[in-house]
């Protein structure tokens, strides 16, 4: 009989398990650092989920009944009285990018990079990706809007609707938002007029909105 080495095992006490979110760039360590206090403890986090190498991923192809997607699996982990789920800093849950000033690049006073972090982060990539056409990144062709398929079009109750399925659809695209509130799109013949507030992972209301025209928003 021959015992599988791959998975590092855990042979002290444990009391219970309970469940956590992935965040977008998780690894093990990070995860157990966050929910147990100690990035030593990602083997726990392997052995109690039956997760294999690479453990987390965040590319949906690579996702399997081992590997976890990171920002929608949850993982489960050792249960404690102190340690509440998530993550206080809002920086680690939406995370860091680049920032963006009507579409360009800008640099910070030290003349670094300009970033963003945090909720402001999620709220300039959901701006992005609502500016954007489908098909106007070559390698990621489902990213976009597709509602600019109906600019030019009538004002009447279907559209408008077909318009709010459109804008949900590209606004849930992001792994970070847990639900959309409400969503209105008034279709105004070159123009859409958006309007509506949407719930992060993290428990946060953001509202959205402004006018979609052939070229963006």
């Amino acid at each position: 009989m021959t015992t599988d080495t791959s998975t590092p095992q855990w042979t002290g006490p444990l009391s219970g398990t309970r469940k956590a979110r992935t965040l977008i760039g998780d690894t093990p360590e990070r995860i157990a650092l966050r929910e147990t206090g100690d990035a030593a403890n990602w083997y726990t986090l392997i052995w109690l989920n039956g997760l294999r190498a690479p453990y987390i991923t965040d590319n949906p192809a690579h996702r399997s009944d081992t590997v976890l997607l990171a920002g929608q699996d949850e993982i489960v982990v050792p249960a404690t009285g102190t340690t509440p789920t998530g993550v206080a800093d809002s920086s680690d849950l939406f995370g860091t990018d680049i920032a963006l000033t009507g579409g360009v690049v800008t640099t910070g006073e030290n003349g670094d990079l300009a970033t963003v972090s945090g909720v402001s982060n999620l709220v300039q990539a959901v701006d992005n990706r609502m500016a954007s056409q489908p098909g106007d990144l070559v390698y990621e062709p489902s990213y976009g809007n597709g509602v600019y398929a109906l600019l030019g079009r009538s004002t009447d109750p279907i559209n408008a609707d077909l318009a709010g399925v459109f804008v949900g659809r590209c606004i849930s695209a992001d792994p970070r938002i847990d639900s959309i509130t409400s969503i209105t799109v008034g279709v105004n013949g070159g123009s859409l007029d958006v309007d509506g507030q949407y719930m992060t992972i993290g428990g946060k209301s953001v509202p959205v909105g402004g006018v979609l025209t052939g070229g963006g928003n």
